[in-house]
């Protein structure tokens, strides 16, 4: 479940709290909730939707959008022992964030668990309560919108994934 809500939040400290979050509702919960699902399956869908609020939580808005602890340039700023493919991965790695923010909220969440969760088709949809078909419909959505968002990046892509 950490690791799940991690891919979300990219703070392993954070995604620790939210999954004890979960399992304290869950904990405080329990005598009025019915699970239908796997109890594997309940928690972790729980665990996705609580990353997915932190998520909206902390999306910028007019008051917060310039956050002066966070510089928004910071992945422009390159130490002079870094390599020249630790920063090509680094700009890779932006340039996939990126991306994946294009994606629609549920599109997201399914691509994340199936390519970076590198759950099967089946786990997403028993996850998120949804048919096979709808997983396979949101991942070839998200890998047309990544394709697009990353074209002038793919040369980059396959040197990043021989390596």
């Amino acid at each position: 479940m950490c690791r799940i809500v991690y891919r979300m939040v990219k703070d392993e400290a954070i995604a620790e709290d939210i999954v004890q979050e979960v399992f304290f509702n869950f904990w405080k919960k329990r005598e009025q909730l019915t699970i239908t699902t796997s109890l594997a399956a309940y928690l972790k869908r729980s665990a996705t939707n609580a990353g997915i609020d932190y998520l909206r939580k902390k999306r910028p808005t007019s008051d917060n959008a310039l956050d002066i602890d966070e510089p928004m340039y910071q992945h422009l700023v390159v130490d002079s022992n870094q390599s020249d493919s630790t920063i090509r991965t680094e700009e890779l790695s932006n340039h996939i964030e990126a991306a994946l923010e294009l994606l629609p909220p549920r599109c997201k969440e399914v691509f994340i668990l199936n390519r970076f969760e590198e759950m099967s088709y089946q786990e997403v949809a028993d996850i998120l309560g949804i048919s096979i078909k709808t997983v396979e419909n949101q991942i070839g959505k998200a890998l047309k919108i990544m394709r697009v968002a990353l074209k002038d990046y793919l040369p980059l892509l396959t040197v990043w994934l021989l390596y």
